[in-house]
């Protein structure tokens, strides 16, 4: 079976190390390119036998599909790599703002597209856990996500919190409080995310750890048998089946 080679965006950040450390123990995947901002101290430096670099078209034709876990204007950036090139993009970047969520859309029309606010399996099952517990309690309780993140966190609430408040609120078909923005809008300074009602008794948490890094490399290094241009498709249904996500393409 052929490797599938990814070229990874954001290589430099918390999890594109996570990536590169579990990448080379994994069959069936391989990272071709390993992507930071230009300037970056990485620049230069190999890690397994792949130098960090910032050119997007030179990653993308060594490359089946770009991921991305960088932020959000080196996504758009990477976004009009990709259509140029006609290859794939998953990203997992949260803060886009409207103007970003459309050039995504827009983009997904020419190329397979994958946004997902958390890669996470165990996030993914505590979003479908948290909707059925909405569900179930109903409007009568009130419901609060609480959250703790490391310095560095770049947006608050995160991404994963807005996906877990629009999931209760979806699931007891209300908006979410506060006019909450959804898991692709752009973050807010408070890391408290009220939905459906004002916050009272119900917290949520969540870690993320080296376990997600390998659970995303082996959804994408299991394509079907066929030829590489069938390999999008695939790869981006295996995904969409473990995620909360949002998918465009043909």
């Amino acid at each position: 079976m052929t490797d599938t080679r990814i070229a990874l965006l954001g290589a430099g950040g918390r999890m594109g190390q996570a990536i590169l450390a579990a990448a080379p123990g994994l069959a069936g995947v391989r990272i071709s390119a390993a992507l930071v901002r230009a300037g970056s101290p990485l620049a230069g430096r190999t890690v397994e036998g792949v130098p960090y670099g910032s050119d997007l078209a030179a990653a993308l034709a060594v490359a089946d599909v770009m991921v991305d876990f960088s932020v959000p204007a080196s996504t758009l950036d990477a976004l009009d790599a990709c259509v140029a090139a006609g290859k794939p993009m998953v990203t997992g970047v949260t803060g886009l703002d409207t103007a970003g969520k459309e050039r995504i859309q827009t983009a997904g029309r020419r190329i397979p597209v994958l946004a997902a606010p958390n890669m996470s399996l165990g996030v993914a099952l505590l979003t479908q856990l948290a909707a059925t517990a909405a569900r179930t309690l109903g409007p009568d309780f009130d419901i609060a996500i609480s959250e703790t993140h490391h310095r560095h966190k770049r947006d608050a609430p995160s991404g994963t919190a807005l996906a877990l408040a629009d999931a209760m609120s979806r699931a007891l078909g209300q908006r979410q409080g506060n006019g909450a923005p959804d898991p692709y809008g752009p973050g807010t300074s408070s890391a408290s995310t009220p939905c459906c009602s004002p916050a009272r008794a119900s917290v949520l948490r969540s870690a993320i750890g080296p376990a997600a890094a390998r659970v995303f490399l082996r959804v994408l290094s299991r394509p079907p048998s066929g030829s590489p241009g069938n390999r999008p498709e695939s790869t981006r249904s295996r995904i969409c089946s473990r995620s909360t996500t949002k998918t465009w393409g043909p």
